[in-house]
């Protein structure tokens, strides 16, 4: 016979599930999220040269 475990260490394994998937894959969707931004907007508000290098020398060409 077991105890079934207790709220708080279940609240404590899905709050460090969550971080691990915040840390470990929210860049990775931020960077593909930016590098599809630079390939699908040549010039926008924010400047997208700051973030790509290339694009500058792509508004250059046009």
């Amino acid at each position: 016979m077991f105890s079934p475990p207790h709220i708080s260490s279940i609240l404590l394994f899905f709050y460090s599930f969550f971080l691990f998937f915040f840390f470990c894959l929210f860049p990775f969707s931020f960077l593909a999220f930016c590098l599809l931004l630079c390939f699908c907007h040549g010039s926008i508000s924010f400047q997208p040269g700051q973030l790509c290098p290339g694009t500058r020398e792509k508004n250059r060409l046009l």
